[in-house]
This record gives structure tokens, sequence and C-alpha cells, in this order.
């Protein structure tokens, strides 16, 4: 048989084709790889995205349930009833339409305007937003006999009064501040003192009766400082003395306020000024509020992102995503 009819089986691959044939494979491998790598950064921009988002979302609810109530004192608003305050050292609590809803803003140390119990490590070139409210309320469950006589509440103390906690009691024509003496508990009462021992006096404007309301008076502070972690996040102080702190969403990087000014008592905002030029806390009927958020991690953008928030330009030295969020708080009990 000749040559021409024989079969040769291939015994192997030369260099060339073997060089070919990784190249390609390689090629198909850096394909694959630069996919998933895309997928990987995007499907990581897109989680910390929704986390920026969901921060963003939480942080104004909080700040917008809060603000809201600024002022509130029970049936009546601070432009009708001012309350009357007994608590030692007298002048020391004072809930007025003044002091309702207050902004403070943080640059180089120093408050403007100036804010006499300012909290710890708030991160400098951010703004402080204090409201005045009380919170929680329970009713009287019978008639004072005097304006000296103990209140009495239900025995489901729902609003865990305690000794020292300054006490809201209103009605719709008058309304006092005390500082609990004590509380106790016996029965179905629950029975909190206003004694002199802790007031300047034990006397209230009057004996109240079952349409009065008891409250908390609550002084509260939101700001932005940074946690443990060394992530800004947006804190509050609350008390008189701002001495319960508590950590409230992670990522608040800024914090921004305006307040809008009633000056014609239409009930609406005729004009929003920066807590320094406010000229009157008492025609405040709304605040304007702008967070800047960031996401924890860093790494997450491909460059470094440039973004403008309060009306500045800035380019970010890290690569964390960041998103501007706002909202316009309307306050309630300046516009019923």
């Amino acid at each position: 048989m000749s040559s021409r009819g024989r079969f040769f089986k291939q015994k192997g691959l030369s260099v060339v084709e073997v060089m070919v044939a990784m190249l390609l494979g390689l090629i198909l491998l850096g394909g694959v790889i630069q996919v998933f790598a895309t997928n990987r950064v995007v499907a990581r921009t897109q989680s910390e995205s929704a986390r920026v988002q969901e921060s963003g979302r939480i942080a104004l609810d909080i700040l917008t349930d809060e603000i809201r109530m600024a002022g509130f004192q029970g049936c009546t608003n601070l432009d009708q009833v001012v309350p009357n305050s007994i608590v030692s050292p007298a002048g020391s609590v004072n809930f007025t339409s003044d002091n309702a809803i207050n902004g403070y803003e943080y640059s180089g140390g120093s408050w403007t305007p100036t804010l006499a119990t300012p909290p710890a490590n708030v991160v400098d070139g951010t703004d402080l937003v204090e409201i005045r409210a009380a919170s929680c309320t329970a009713y009287l469950t019978g008639q004072m006999s005097t304006d000296n006589a103990n209140i009495q509440i239900g025995v489901n103390n729902t609003c865990d009064f305690q000794a020292d906690d300054i006490v809201v009691i209103s009605d719709c024509q008058s309304a006092d501040i005390f500082k609990a003496t004590s509380v106790s508990e016996g029965g179905a009462i629950t029975t909190i003192a206003h004694a002199n021992s802790t007031n300047t006096t034990n006397r209230l404007t009057k004996p109240y009766g079952t349409d009065a309301t008891v409250s908390k008076y609550e002084v509260v502070q939101f700001y932005v400082r940074e946690n443990g972690y060394g992530i800004p996040a947006l804190y509050e102080a609350r008390g008189v003395d701002g001495s319960t702190v508590t950590e409230l969403v992670e990522g608040v990087e800024d914090i921004q306020a305006t307040y809008g000014e009633d000056t014609n008592n239409d009930g609406t905002a005729d004009v929003y000024r920066e807590a320094a030029h406010v000229t009157s806390w008492s025609n405040v009927i709304s605040a304007r509020l702008t967070l800047l958020l960031q996401s924890a991690k860093d790494e997450v953008t491909s460059t470094k992102q440039t973004y403008t928030f309060n009306g500045t330009t800035v380019t970010a030295t890290d690569n964390r995503l960041r998103q501007e969020m706002g909202t316009t708080v309307l306050l309630r009990n300046r516009v019923n």
C-alpha cells in the first residue's frame, strides 16, 4: 500500500499550538475574572448604596418624629400658655416658645449661638438641633384636693416616672413644671410628690382635675460625632443635663439645619435662616434638615467621589460612597 493510503494518528501538539491554546485560555480566564470583579464591585456598591439610603431614612424618621413635637405640653401650646416652673433653683428649668426649638453651629471649637451644655466630641462644621417637649402622657386618676396635693396617676406607670424627673402637668388653661421629689406605687395608684425640697414651692397654679395630663419634660440634642469605630454617626443627648447619650444611626457624616420663620403670622414659613441668623425662635414653625451620609465600608467607589454638600464641592479623601438626603419638618405645636 502506498503512503497515500495510510492513516497516521496525531501523537501530540506542537509548541506553537500549545502556546496559542494557553493564550486563548488566559484571555478567556481574564475575561471571566474581569466580569467577576466588575460584578463584585457593582454588587458592593449597590449594597452600600442601599445601606446608606436606609440609614438616611431611619435618621430622618427619628429627627422628624422628635422635632415635629417640639413645644408639646398637652392640650394647649406655648404661645397660649407658658408653664409655671417651680423647679429649684428658680429659673433652672423654663419651657417657653423661645426655647421649644433651638439650633447651634459648631466650628473651630466654639458654638454659635453660645450653647450652655454642649455635648462632647461633636464633629467640626456640623449643626446641632435642640428641642424641648413634654413626652409620654399619663392622666390624673382623680381631682386634686388642693394645689399642693400629690399627683396621682394609674399604677400602670408606662412612662416610668422616677424621683428627680422634671414633670409637666397641664390642661387646656394652665400648665406647671416641677421636679418629682418621690414616686411611689400603691394599689392601683402611682403617686408623684412635688415637695419644697426639690422645688421652690409645693404649690401649683391650681388643683388639677382628671382632664389634666402628666408628662415627662424632655430636652433632646441631635448632633454628629464619631463612634467607637471612628465612623461618624447621629447621636442624641437626652435629659435636662444631657447625661443620657445614645448613638442613633451610623454613617451620618454631617447635619445642616435651617429654620423657617413665620414673619407675618400667617402660619407659613416666609424665610429659612441658619441658626446664627434666626431673628425670633418663637416664630420658627419648621426646620429644614440636610444630612450627608457615608458608607460604613471604604473601597466602595473605584475613584474618590466628588460631591457637593451645603454649597461646597468636595473631593473625598477615601473611597466611601456618599449621598445627601433631606426633609422639612413642620412643628405641629406652632401651627395648631
